[in-house]
C-alpha cells in the first residue's frame, strides 16, 4: 500500500437488493478483521491513517481502476 500511496480502502459491501446485509457482508466482514489481524503483524493495510469505506456495490458499474473519476471515492486521496 506505501509502494503506490494508498491512503484509504474502499470495500465493496454486497447488500441485497432489497439493501438488506446478508451472508455476502458477513463473508466481506470476516474478510476485514483477517486484514486487521493480518495488519498487526506485517503492516497495516487498514489504519487511522488509511481508513477503509463500506461501498454499497448494488450498483457499481465496471470502471478503469487506474484512472479514478471525479466522483469516486478514491479521488478524495489526490491531495494527500
Amino acid at each position: 500500500a506505501r509502494k503506490h500511496n494508498v491512503c484509504a480502502v474502499v470495500v465493496g459491501w454486497p447488500l441485497q437488493p432489497e439493501g438488506n446485509p446478508g451472508k455476502p457482508c458477513g463473508k466481506v466482514l470476516h474478510t476485514l478483521e483477517n486484514l486487521v489481524e493480518q495488519g498487526s503483524k506485517k503492516g497495516r493495510i487498514v489504519s487511522k491513517g488509511r481508513p477503509f469505506t463500506l461501498w454499497d456495490d448494488r450498483h457499481a458499474v465496471d470502471v478503469d481502476e487506474t484512472s479514478p473519476s471525479p466522483s469516486s471515492p478514491a479521488s478524495g486521496c489526490a491531495g494527500r
